[in-house]
């Protein structure tokens, strides 16, 4: 079991969630569904001494920190002292570069483009929606495949919306100026969102099961219905559907796109250079429907010829792939226990 040493902490800062149920604190979130508290005591083992550790494991999130470089740097000294690796989250929406010494990065959005060597893609901590609304299987029919999205698509203001256009520019122009076809990877979630449920409203070959909202996201603060019925409506267009779009949020991640994992659906993935957890375990590609950023507009027509493709036993085996893959690796109890597993075999080794 991997041992962690975990240093001085930052007052008035949260810590990671990882440490929540350890340290008995109900941390709560604003987001419309609850993150899980995940018990640690079967995942890793936290010690006293540093001299006893295999490595340090940095208590807060790197963006609620980043801009004290003294309270880093107590880390890095530490690091330099004791020969230790830092294991570092950094789990928000924003592309952070992490300037982290001998840091090992956990982090749930990135480009592939960017990523570094020292980083890996972790599972969100997300509920698990199977457990929660039940797992149910859909059949083939002969009718088209039903595609699924509930969530923001719209402008909330006049402002947003001239601002977001602003950076789409700006972003267009960069791609021109430097030939680097990747970096249009960065467009904003809303547009990507807007382009497919527009390519998928115009194509005939599907049909939509949506609900299209101008305040909605994964914050419960920024909702104007009732939280449980925006739960019950979300969950619902995925249970209803054959194939659930998840495209990105703000960060290069969507949280339904685990969620669409856990209730036994399809998810199709806009692909804006995203890397999955455990790429090199799970073959994803033989679940989900990926579409790459640059085919948006053909969007509807690689569903529906997948979904013509497919006998009725290869669409519900991939439905119960799916549920698969979340229960045995994503689930964030699960997820961890196998990570940090995998770092202590290379600890030990080194």
């Amino acid at each position: 079991m991997l041992k962690l040493f975990i240093g001085p902490e930052k007052d008035g800062v949260g810590i990671i969630r990882l440490l929540a149920k350890y340290r008995g604190i109900n941390k709560t979130s604003s987001q419309l569904f609850q993150p899980v508290n995940v018990p640690v005591e079967d995942i890793f083992c936290i010690v006293n001494s540093i001299s006893d550790a295999d490595a340090i494991l940095f208590p807060h999130d790197y963006a609620s920190v980043k801009n004290d470089d003294d309270f880093i740097a107590t880390y890095e000294k530490l690091s330099e002292v004791y020969n230790k690796k830092i294991i570092v989250f950094s789990v928000s929406d924003r592309d952070i570069f992490v300037l982290f010494k001998n840091a090992i990065i956990l982090r749930t959005s990135a480009y592939r483009y960017k990523l570094r060597s020292n980083e890996i893609i972790v599972a969100p901590f997300i509920e698990d929606m199977g457990l929660l609304y039940g797992v149910s299987v859909r059949h083939k029919t002969n009718a088209s495949p039903i595609v699924g999205f509930a969530g923001l698509a719209q402008w909330w203001t006049i402002y947003a919306r001239v601002k977001a256009y602003v950076k789409q520019f700006l972003l267009s122009c960069r791609v021109l100026y430097t030939g680097r076809e990747e970096i249009r990877a960065h467009t904003q979630g809303i547009f990507i969102r807007r382009q497919a449920l527009r390519a998928l409203g115009m194509f005939q070959g599907v049909r939509l099961c949506v609900i299209i909202r101008n305040s909605f996201s994964g914050l419960a603060r920024t909702i104007n219905v009732p939280q449980k019925q925006l739960r019950d409506e979300y969950v619902e267009i995925m249970q209803q559907s054959d194939f659930c779009l998840a495209p990105k949020g703000d960060g290069n991640y969507s949280l339904r796109f685990f969620e669409t994992l856990a209730l036994g659906r399809i998810p199709v993935l806009v692909d804006t250079e995203m890397v999955l957890p455990f790429e090199d375990k799970i073959n994803y590609d033989n679940v989900i429907i990926r579409v790459p950023l640059r085919d948006i507009k053909s969007i509807g027509n690689i569903i529906a010829n997948t979904y013509m493709n497919m006998t009725d036993e290869d669409f519900v085996q991939r439905q119960h792939y799916a549920r698969k893959i979340f229960e045995d690796f994503l689930r964030p109890e699960k997820f961890y226990a196998i990570l940090f597993s995998e770092l202590a075999t290379q600890f030990h080794s080194g």
